[in-house]
């Protein structure tokens, strides 16, 4: 069997489709969020099925808690049960107005709120076009668990 007709190389080229071509209807949740594929991975199928391994018949290819890049050390084989579990969560949420970056900036700043401070929910929620309960969940831990 061609190493192009297993279901290994089909993911290979979707994980590269959605990271590079902007033209690809997940590109925004990927590519344009900055998330890249190494070298030893974007440049060979092999290095990739290699540090992979067979995929698991019912597993989808999935970053470690959906941050970082696509690497060896980052990605493993996932049930889809376990991805949609995960898909209100952070930015495969596709109606989510945030990025992780901008989580872990909102919850830093939330560290030195005083009451003195004009760091409120509702002030934040106007700067960010979200809902106060939005921030509240953020900073709560209610949402965005994983970040």
């Amino acid at each position: 069997m061609a190493k192009s007709s297993t279901p290994e190389y089909r993911v290979w080229i979707d994980m590269k489709t959605r990271c590079c071509n902007q033209n690809a209807h997940n590109y925004k949740y990927y590519g344009a969020k900055g998330v890249t594929i190494c070298d030893r991975w974007f440049y060979s199928f092999d290095n990739f099925l290699e540090d992979m391994g067979k995929k698991p018949k019912g597993y989808t290819l999935s970053r470690k808690n959906d941050i970082g890049n696509y690497e060896p050390n980052n990605c493993k084989w996932e049930s889809k049960s376990e991805q949609s579990s995960q898909v209100f969560r952070g930015e495969k949420n596709k109606h989510s107005k945030l990025t992780t970056e901008q989580i872990a900036c909102l919850r830093s700043l939330w560290q030195f709120k005083t009451t003195k401070s004009k760091i409120t929910a509702e002030n934040i929620s106007k700067d960010l076009n979200v809902t106060r309960q939005t921030i509240n969940n953020i900073v709560n831990y209610r949402t965005w668990i994983h970040n």
